[in-house]
């Protein structure tokens, strides 16, 4: 188990730390909707203290693609309190969040607004980046998965056309 993983009980600390990082009122809706986002997702988070300094939700979802179905993970609100800022805290519980979805063999990750721009193809920590696309776009260079062989072709071909 990830020693970064929120349970249940943590809910109040990954919620005010979302109303303060992004300073958002609270509000009886907000905190409904956003306790049914944590209540599917993994929250991810390190404490300071007592404190929760950095949080993230990575929320499972399976996507077809061009008619084959793959795990994806979204990332989404990707935050740290403002005294928490600048230690690296964000980042790591990035990193926890992507090698766990290797682990768990998840092919696909999004981060959020959850389009193709911000999609990131998981496997073996070999990728390459296309150019051609507004925002990085990874693709593996090597799987075992006979999906993931399938996917990262068709990839290549739509974005490495002439």
């Amino acid at each position: 188990m990830n020693k970064y993983l929120l349970g249940e009980n943590e809910f109040d600390k990954f919620y005010d730390l979302y109303l303060y990082s992004f300073n958002r009122q609270d509000s009886l809706q907000r905190k409904r909707v956003f306790k049914e986002r944590y209540d599917h997702s993994l929250a991810y988070g390190i404490m300071n203290d007592s404190k929760l300094g950095s949080g993230l939700f990575s929320i499972p979802f399976e996507v077809n693609f061009h008619g084959i179905d793959y795990k994806m993970n979204g990332i989404g609100d990707v935050m740290s309190a403002p005294e928490f800022g600048g230690q690296g805290g964000a980042g790591k519980l990035m990193n926890e969040a992507l090698s766990d979805m290797y682990k768990n063999h998840v092919t696909l990750s999004y981060l959020a607004p959850f389009s193709l721009d911000t999609i990131v193809v998981l496997d073996l920590n070999r990728f390459l980046t296309i150019p051609k696309l507004k925002s990085r776009v990874k693709i593996c260079l090597e799987s075992r998965m006979p999906s993931m062989v399938m996917f990262r072709e068709f990839l290549l071909k739509i974005f490495l056309m002439n």
